[in-house]
């Protein structure tokens, strides 16, 4: 019994001793020059770079660089900021605990929207350039409102997440939205136009646009772009489409590739949207007499904001506030919506607000939405009374 004790005590103190030695072996001071990894590649991914590069420093690594990537245009399946790669001396599946000298090269790459260094040097470029004659006006040989309609088509359908292949891999042309399309959910595809642009002609066949501006519907994100639409007597068709921030994302980079959406039907744009600035009225049957006066159309006055799409910008911020639940009552219990002259809409909405632990709280809500800057201000939650 007591050989049997001795030879137990024997090997836990074994144990001990090949546990202190392999402790020591893994510390800094059995590596020098040398910095062990952190967590793993895979794991890094999403987090935020600069806690990502605190990690690397504070582990020994002293050679870290970060990378901005500038892939971004609505920011909806990744934030600015967060990691897509990380590599070690080169390596972008390293493990977690390995030892690397000191000075390798760490690249920590993260996803970001593009800066406009680019466009603050072209500006600069055309402010010493000097003025040019200015040559004479082209018209196109066909309306400039169809134009219009076909580049917001065009636009619609690229963007658009209902007009794929099963596979998810092609666009389906049976599945085109037209122009005056405002069917289903819109927050799929459905562009507002804040602004047609600066259109002018570049040839007898194709229109140009500067600063054409759109915002998506439903999720409040702006676009200011250039493009050039052309109509061959069949089909329009879309090219040259460019960010007028100055860069063109890499999201969009493609537009200019083969697509189905560069091919914009007739029937597409056949109809307008309600006092959309294209209706084009058809000509009169008879002319009046000489003497009669034609009468003059009556000028439709500016409208601002949809209740709709206001709605809707009012309950994008609130679901961003509360993330776990964020719910509306605009029939059970809307107190206030009011339009004021400027287009802007006041909200004040009971809500049903739920937390991370799925308790949920009856509240009042309200907002003002901004149809000048098209933005939500002074959003507010209350105690329900």
């Amino acid at each position: 019994m007591e050989r049997k004790k001795i030879i137990i005590l024997a090997a836990a103190a074994l144990l001990v001793i090949a546990a202190l030695f392999y402790l020591g072996t893994d510390s800094a001071a059995s590596h020098p020059g040398e910095a062990k990894t952190p967590s793993a590649a895979d794991v890094q991914k999403g987090r935020n770079y600069n806690s990502v590069a605190k990690e690397f420093d504070q582990n020994g690594f002293t050679n870290v660089k970060t990378v901005a990537d500038e892939d971004l245009v609505f920011g909806w399946l990744a934030e600015e900021g967060e990691v897509k790669t990380v590599t070690v001396d080169g390596d972008p599946e390293y493990a977690a605990g390995e030892w690397y000298p000191n000075d390798v090269e760490v690249v920590i790459t993260y996803h970001a929207f593009p800066s406009h260094e680019d466009a603050t040097e072209a500006e600069a470029d055309e402010e010493e350039t000097p003025p040019t004659p200015a040559e004479p006006a082209i018209t196109p040989n066909f309306d400039v409102r169809l134009a219009k309609r076909a580049a917001v088509c065009a636009i619609t359908n690229y963007f658009a997440l209902d007009v794929l292949t099963p596979d998810g891999n092609y666009e389906d042309p049976s599945k085109f939205h037209s122009y005056a399309d405002s069917s289903g959910k819109r927050d799929d595809y459905y562009f507002d136009v804040t602004d047609w642009g600066d259109w002018s002609g570049v040839s007898e066949d194709t229109w140009h646009v500067d600063h054409l501006k759109l915002i998506k519907y439903g999720w409040q994100t702006k676009f200011d772009v250039g493009l050039d639409v052309t109509f061959d007597g069949s089909v329009y068709t879309i090219s040259n489409f460019v960010d007028m921030h100055g860069t063109t994302p890499a999201n969009t980079s493609s537009f200019d590739q083969v697509g189905e959406y560069k091919t914009v039907r007739p029937e597409l744009i056949a109809e307008p949207r309600p006092n959309d600035g294209t209706e084009i009225e058809e000509p009169a049957e008879a002319e009046k007499p000489a003497d009669e006066p034609a009468e003059k159309p009556k000028e439709e006055p500016e409208k601002g904001l949809r209740e709709d799409q206001a709605r809707r910008a009012f309950e994008y911020v609130g679901e961003h506030m509360f993330p776990y639940g964020f719910e509306c009552h605009w029939f059970s219990d809307l107190r206030e919506h009011t339009q004021s002259v400027d287009g802007s809409w006041t909200f004040e909405v009971g809500v049903t607000i739920t937390n991370q632990y799925g308790a949920e709280m009856k509240a009042i809500a309200s907002a003002y939405v901004n149809n000048t800057t098209e933005t939500v201000e002074n959003f507010s939650v209350r105690e329900y009374e």
